[in-house]
């Protein structure tokens, strides 16, 4: 049978337990997720079954290697990392994504918190949160300012939910985690549910598609629109690499995204580092401009020459990003540059940056769109 196509985001906690099921509150009931499990031992298994109870439609893809019967194996849409095709037939869900976290001091299960990607208090920007392989020092404590950038974080991640839902196969993403697991400290509440460690009010709007209910558009679209080519080169640049005037001439040419092991990639990329550049064209100065992304892993973005954005960590698919204030005052009517650098250690690895507009038009009220030749 066929199945309608949902908006659907449902979180996760990181222990479960055998037999739980979730029903999401969708519309006409279209679909029911049920989740299954022994509470730490045996791998997840995730199915998404329509209502019949017996047209399964998707499966896991949060561990390789699940014992999946042929009929679950020949619909399964992303089988790890990656975007899924566009199908209004099936459904794509990322099954582990997200995992930010800062400590909640006082409620931590232990002074040994750990998470993948935090918050730097001298940088105000994301970094490695992982214990271990060199990365010793604690997570930062919970404040406003550390509430604010998880906010940010969680936030852009549904605004990517929404937006994929029409661009993409993707339907729905499970976040790692809703709650503090032990010594995982990737919630949205701690470890005793005492604390919320983001603006439950941002991401509730966030959530139901309240935080960009008009149109997206593309100033400098990604790769999910079609081919767009970019300047590169994986040897270290000299000098300034990401200024305006800096000649990239030599470097070669090619189509995002770029990347190797992930669905998506046009141009491949197998080395540690990659730097891009391109030139784009504005008609006007945009007003709340986004960087929409997809990287994996380490990345920073510049704006004509000044530093937008820079994240850690790896995506497993587009999410939304805020644009540091001089350099979204650089983005002038005429000619602009933006240049990224892109790092990878182990797995796959994929990069695709793009800049949007969100638009949010009063009813009844025509707005003139951001004009950008690409």
């Amino acid at each position: 049978m066929a199945v309608e196509r949902q908006s659907l985001l449902v979180f996760v906690a990181a222990t479960f337990i055998e037999g739980l099921k979730m029903v999401p509150d969708v519309d006409a009931g279209v679909l029911r997720v049920t989740v299954t499990g022994r509470l730490l031992v045996d791998p997840l298994r995730i199915e998404a079954t329509a209502l019949d109870g017996q047209t399964k439609v998707a499966s896991a893809s949060g561990q390789a290697g699940l014992d999946i019967s042929p009929a679950v194996r020949k619909n399964k849409v992303d089988t790890h990392g990656g975007i899924p095709p566009k199908d209004d037939k099936r459904l794509g869900i990322t099954s582990e994504d997200g995992g930010w976290g800062v400590a909640a001091a006082g409620h931590c299960w232990s002074d040994k918190s750990w998470t993948y990607t935090t918050y730097d208090p001298e940088t105000g920007a994301s970094a490695p949160g992982l214990l271990g392989q060199g990365r010793t020092r604690k997570l930062p404590p919970l404040d406003d300012d550390s509430r604010r950038w998880m906010t940010r974080r969680v936030r852009g991640l549904f605004r990517s939910l929404w937006a994929n839902k029409d661009q993409t196969g993707q339907s729905g993403d499970f976040y790692c985690q809703i709650v503090d697991v032990e010594d995982e400290c990737n919630g949205l509440l701690s470890y005793d549910r005492a604390v919320f460690k983001v603006d439950p009010d941002v991401v509730r709007a966030a959530c139901r598609g309240e935080e960009m209910p008009g149109k997206v558009v593309d100033l400098l679209p990604c790769a999910v629109a079609g081919p767009v080519t970019w300047r590169y080169t994986t040897a270290r640049p000299a000098g300034d690499w990401f200024a305006p005037a800096f000649d990239d001439a030599s470097w070669k040419e090619g189509a995002a995204g770029f990347g190797a092991g992930i669905a998506g990639v046009r141009t491949p990329w197998t080395a540690s580092d990659i730097w891009l550049r391109k030139e784009f064209t504005l008609a006007e100065k945009p007003a709340g401009p986004l960087v929409r992304m997809f990287h994996d892993e380490d990345v920073e973005v510049y704006l004509n020459g000044v530093l937008a954005c820079r994240e850690t960590g790896f995506l497993t698919s587009y999410d939304y990003f805020d644009i540091d204030a001089k350099a979204a005052a650089t983005l002038k009517p005429g000619k602009n540059v933006i240049a990224v650098h892109c790092r990878q250690t182990s797995g796959g690895q994929f990069i695709d940056v793009g800049i949007v507009v969100p638009q949010r038009a009063d009813p009844g009220e025509s707005k003139k769109e951001p004009r950008a030749a690409r």
